[in-house]
């Protein structure tokens, strides 16, 4: 079949990786020979560490492992279908020059909202602008056509207002980019995936049989739909889902809210015009099958309510609960359940939550015990050493060199005020002592008073 699934229970890209391996024979050099498309470039990282664990070592050739947001312009200018389109693409508009113009062009916009924004207002506005106008690429809607009859003329004066405001992405914007012969991001991630997907379709039509699967995609806008489209269009061509409810309901599953998890994978099959039926599932022994059915159960939405109860008593082994005090306690406990689990020869373990504050709270109570966590969500911008200087630099000025300001500045470890790095430590714990001394007389003094 063309479209199959992965169910939740079982680790996706080690059974993809599995499968990928049967179907080439577990021949090395067959394995090498196709394409996976993925969603990201960190499930493509992620994959070719699964193949690895699935050959335990030995040496293999790996499929070409594509990402969808990193397609290859040099393949695609050289097509004879659509390669002409690609190569003629103008360069995207950097990320950070377009926030500088557009914030520029919502000063320029003077009374748009009553007053002349200000430049830290201006700002959060023009990430607004562009992010108005990537969502709006993506499910390709012409802003320029439908904002006038977005706002009827009946409706109150401020809306006529923000729709002349939005004339910055429908006039001043492109304008700018036409003189300057660039084109916004997704814009043109959006041709490069229709000249993808042309391409793909002609593969299908020339009935190439190389394998051509696209996997993990919980959900797809109409432009990635269209190349997953063309995907199952070619002969070696499949998409594999992950851990889509085959339990619930059909009725259920095909009007289920925007909130639900599920559906993005209830668009998805929607826009690649599919049932839910035709979808095989790729089941294999293990996991825990029994804890899937009833998370399946539990995350029933309101139109289901007649189902939720469950049919008896479900042993759910290694699910527990914990009802932590505060949230200094539920990071203690996490922590201490991966410190147990790591000491366990042999053993990883992972923390996944979206909530970056107990993240952050749990790395903090595995460094106490000497254990690194490594955070694939990275660090924040303004937590890094040069941005904490920045902040506290500005703090500073803002204070008018206050001697607390002015000495956690000078205490900084990239500050050496054309120093040595020692000498300049010394000499602020040397201004400390000496210098506030007698403003802390007189501070005191003027509290008493």
């Amino acid at each position: 079949m063309k479209l199959a699934s992965i169910p939740a229970h079982l680790p996706f890209l080690d059974h993809l990786a599995a499968r990928w391996i049967k179907a080439a024979g577990h021949d090395p050099q067959v394995m090498g020979e196709g394409t996976i498309v993925l969603p990201g470039r960190r499930a493509a990282r992620a994959l070719t560490e699964a193949f690895l664990r699935q050959m335990d070592g030995r040496s293999m050739l790996l499929p070409r492992i594509m990402p969808i947001g990193a397609l290859d312009e040099t393949e695609l200018g050289l097509a004879p279908c659509g390669g002409a389109d690609a190569l003629a693409l103008p360069p995207a508009v950097p990320a950070m020059t377009r926030l500088a113009m557009l914030t520029l062009l919502v000063l320029k916009a003077n009374n748009a909202f009553g007053t002349r924004p200000t430049l830290d207002q201006a700002w959060p506005l023009a990430r607004a602008l562009a992010e108005l106008m990537d969502e709006a690429e993506w499910a390709g809607v012409n802003l320029r056509e439908r904002l006038p009859d977005a706002v009827q003329e009946n409706h109150a004066e401020h809306w006529q207002t923000i729709l002349q405001f939005l004339g910055i992405v429908t006039e001043e914007w492109p304008k700018w980019l036409h003189a300057q012969g660039l084109v916004n991001p997704v814009a043109r991630q959006v041709a490069l995936l229709e000249s993808q997907a042309r391409l793909w379709r002609s593969m299908g039509e020339q009935g190439q049989t190389a394998p051509l699967w696209a996997a993990g995609f919980t959900h797809a806008m109409a432009p990635t739909a269209q190349a997953l489209r063309a995907i199952l269009s070619c002969p070696g061509g499949k998409v594999i889902l992950p851990g889509l409810d085959t339990l619930m309901p059909q009725a259920v599953f095909a009007a289920l809210p925007d909130s639900h998890p599920q559906a993005g994978l209830s668009h998805l099959l929607a826009g690649l015009e599919t049932r839910r039926e035709d979808v095989e599932v790729w089941d294999a022994p293990g996991g825990q099958p029994e804890r899937a059915a009833v998370l399946s159960r539990i995350m029933l939405p309101a139109a289901a309510l007649d189902d939720w109860a469950l049919p008896g008593p479900v042993a759910l082994p290694h699910v527990s609960r914990f009802e932590a005090a505060d949230q200094q306690e539920e990071a203690v406990a996490i922590s201490m359940v991966m410190r147990h689990a790591l000491e366990q020869p042999g053993h990883r373990v992972a923390l996944v939550t979206p909530d970056r504050g107990l993240a952050a709270r749990v790395a903090t109570e595995l460094e106490r015990w000497g254990i690194l966590a490594d955070d694939s969500a990275g660090a924040t911008l303004a937590d890094t050493p040069a941005a904490v200087l920045l902040r506290l630099v500005a703090q500073m000025v803002d204070s008018q060199f206050a001697p607390v300001a002015l000495l956690s500045v000078l205490k900084h470890p990239l500050v050496a005020c054309g120093l040595a790095p020692g000498v300049c430590r010394a000499s602020a714990r040397l201004l400390e002592r000496a210098v506030p001394s007698t403003r802390k007389v007189h501070w005191f003094c003027v509290m008493k008073i």
